[in-house]
């Protein structure tokens, strides 16, 4: 990682549990972050509490932030992390990529339209809120 030609314009992810220290990043991490101007990925997945972390050792980072189905604790995770990006933004976060995902994915586009909704309430960040997915088309009937 020393040998980056292109510093600030790489994000780490890290998931072992030895990377972290009371939902921090551990502080040989951080320092190393920090002094390489290499940007954190925040993992907030229902499956891994143990890997979120709240550091900030640069002032960007990417949210990777996993849906459970469209279960009611994705829009309760979304509404905390529209608050928490907002503060982070008055306190000096320069910039902010979310990135939302499921395994289907059929259930992220109603769990991302509330955390923008959250953002545009928190933050005035101004971002376009989509509606629902237009329902599928009919199946084309077969020449055969």
């Amino acid at each position: 990682m020393d040998a980056l030609e292109a510093p600030g314009r790489v994000a780490v992810e890290v998931r072992h549990p030895g990377f972290f220290s009371k939902n921090r990043l551990a502080p040989p991490l951080y320092a190393w972050m920090a002094e390489a101007g290499v940007h954190p990925v925040v993992t907030d997945t229902a499956a891994r509490r143990d890997v979120l972390h709240t550091s900030r050792p640069t002032d960007k980072l990417l949210l990777r932030f996993q849906c459970h189905n469209g279960h009611r604790t994705d829009f309760t995770r979304a509404a905390a992390w529209a608050e928490r990006l907002a503060a982070w933004g008055r306190d000096g976060l320069a910039e902010a990529h979310v990135f939302v995902h499921q395994p289907g994915d059929l259930d992220a586009p109603p769990v991302l339209a509330a955390l923008a909704r959250g953002l545009n309430a928190a933050a005035g960040a101004g971002l376009r809120v989509f509606g629902p997915p237009a329902p599928p088309l009919p199946r084309q009937p077969s020449l055969f």
